[in-house]
């Protein structure tokens, strides 16, 4: 998963046991982190300002709320078959 800031955000991102995989923090403009998703369950994102950032997973973007909100996303992965 890649989550790249394009404007002040903050951001934080939890497993299917609420364990953080990715740490509360205000990103700012083009900071961008990656993490390795490969073995999760599930995401829960929580997006302090939505449209300041982009999301993707495997390539594919996420769908992110244009609205100047807060924004939790949660994503559920299936086994590849």
């Amino acid at each position: 998963m890649i989550v790249k800031a394009n404007g002040a955000s903050w951001v934080a991102a939890t497993d299917q046991d609420q364990k953080a995989i990715f740490p509360a923090v205000t990103m700012q403009p083009d900071d961008s982190e990656t993490v390795d998703v490969t073995n999760l369950k599930q995401i829960r994102l929580r997006l302090g300002a939505a449209p300041n950032m982009s999301i993707s997973i495997n390539g594919q973007p996420v769908k992110i709320s244009e609205k100047p909100i807060t924004q939790n996303i949660v994503i559920q992965f299936s086994a590849a078959e």
